[in-house]
């Protein structure tokens, strides 16, 4: 959703007998004033397995798009499994988010729901300790 000059918004459980999580991310725009807009896509899971799924981008197709150098992605990692991540636009810092899962990055221990900010490098390295679910999220520092 881009909120753009202004939208009402409301979220509920559609599910009648079960949880519901979300998530729900502001990103500020690179520009202010545009036109407001929803859109709302499916990614097929197995796209994901191993590998970066780009959800919202501007420089990835079949992405959707996004008033902001920003991208988000995610991934379903096995277990033992490793994954490097490359910065799209240099500068950028990344809020990595683990919805499921343990990953170690670095010599950090990341355990479902929690977070890391990441900045200052143009690359990293997810290993996965157990089959993981991350969900990666790189914006501009400035």
């Amino acid at each position: 959703m881009s909120a753009g000059t202004g939208v009402e918004h409301s979220e509920f459980n559609h599910l009648k007998n079960a949880e519901t999580n979300i998530l729900q991310i502001w990103i500020f725009p690179d520009e202010q004033n545009v036109q407001p807009r929803y859109d709302q896509q499916y990614f097929d899971e197995h796209q994901r397995v191993n590998q970066w799924q780009y959800l919202v981008s501007n420089e990835f197709p079949g992405a959707m798009r996004i008033h902001q150098n920003a991208t988000i992605s995610r991934a379903k990692l096995e277990k033992n499994e490793q994954l490097e991540y490359e910065l799209v636009q240099q500068g950028n810092g990344v809020y990595l988010f683990l919805i499921d899962g343990e990953i170690k990055i670095n010599d950090e221990q990341i355990k479902k729901r929690d977070a890391v900010g990441i900045e200052q490098i143009d690359t990293f390295t997810v290993e996965a300790k157990d089959d993981s679910d991350v969900l990666c999220i790189e914006v501009p520092m400035n």
